[in-house]
Order: structure tokens, then sequence, then C-alpha cells
């Protein structure tokens, strides 16, 4: 497997094909998903064919945007497979890559512990200072794709997905968490502020 070429390749693509209007689904987000996933993963004793497998997945996760908004899991998984044979991965290793993007898509469904990786490392920013300033950017690429909220609305979806959303890896669990609750909440009363003005 060449794994820093096929990354490159994917690197070039989200570099040159993302637009300015891809204000969360960009190049730094893929970058650190991988850096996450890195991380998460060595907490989780993956081996190191483990880890190259992953640091694809991750590299090609939102290559799919380069085409379509909406299901680009799909079309970042059909990706994955046209190119990764060029660069020496097998049929199997492309298939665990393939469901590991696909793995990514809300609501998220995972059958390995690859799998919970990628998940996991993909909304890793919940659990971190970075959540407002990834909230920020996810409430302006939406926008741009013609949905847009109130702020009272945006504030409801943000609650109802945090509601809904759970980390799968023990790793994850431990180290993100509290921060990922505290947000939850902080959230929550900013919404109640809101609509008591507003009433």
């Amino acid at each position: 497997m060449q794994v820093v070429e096929a990354s490159r390749w994917a690197y070039s693509k989200l570099k040159e094909g993302l637009t300015d209007n891809h204000t969360y689904h960009n190049l730094k987000h893929t970058l650190y998903v991988a850096e996450m996933a890195n991380k998460i993963a060595i907490k989780e004793g993956c081996s190191a064919k483990e880890l190259e497998l992953l640091f694809t997945a991750c590299m090609f996760h939102d290559v799919g945007f380069l085409e379509l908004y909406p299901k680009n899991e799909y079309i970042g998984a059909r990706i994955a497979g046209e190119v990764l044979p060029g660069f020496g991965y097998s049929k199997e290793d492309i298939e665990i890559i393939r469901k590991m993007i696909l793995a990514t898509k809300i609501p998220q469904q995972t059958n390995s512990l690859l799998d919970e990786i990628i998940c996991d490392s993909d909304l890793y920013y919940l659990g971190t200072e970075l959540n407002y300033e990834y909230a920020d950017n996810l409430r302006m690429e939406l926008a741009w794709q013609k949905m847009e909220m109130t702020d009272i609305e945006w504030l409801e979806f943000q609650i109802g997905f945090l509601k809904m959303h759970k980390y799968f890896t023990k790793t994850a669990n431990n180290d993100l968490n509290k921060t990922k609750e505290k947000y939850k909440e902080e959230l929550i009363e900013k919404l109640e502020e809101l609509k008591n003005n507003a009433g």
C-alpha cells in the first residue's frame, strides 16, 4: 500500500476542489479527523496496518463533497474504490476503507472498531473547546446549502443532535463526554434565554 501517495492524492483533490463555502467540510477538517483518529487508535491498541487503513479512510472520507453535497459518503466510498487500487490497496483493504467512510453518514452506524474510531474522530470536536468554532462553521456551510436557520432553530438543531449523539470508543467517551455535556447544557441555557427574551 502506498499510503503516503494515496493520501497526497486526496489532499491535492480536496485542496483544489473544495470552495471557500465549505467552511466546515474542508481540508482543515479532514486533517483534524485524521489526527484525532490516530490519537484514538493508538489508545485503543490498533495495529500498524489498521492505522494505515484508518488514515487512508480519514483522508478520503469527505472527497465525495467534490461532486455532490448530499449523499457524499456514498460518493467518497465510490471514489476510494476507484482510486486506491492504483496505489496498491487490496480489494479486502479497500472494502474496509469503504465501510469506514460509509459509517460516518449521520446517523452513524458502525460494525468494527475502525468504524467506531473514524466516527468518533469525525465528531471529536463536540467534546473539545473547538465546539463553538466548528458549530459556527457548520451553520455558515448549511446556509450556503439553503438550510438557513434562525438563532432559536439553530440552537434547537444542535441540542437535538447532541442528545442523539454518542461516542463509540472507550477512549472518546473517557476524553470527550464531560466537555460535550457541558456544551449541551450551555446551549440549552442559551435557548431558554432566547425564548424568554422573544416571549
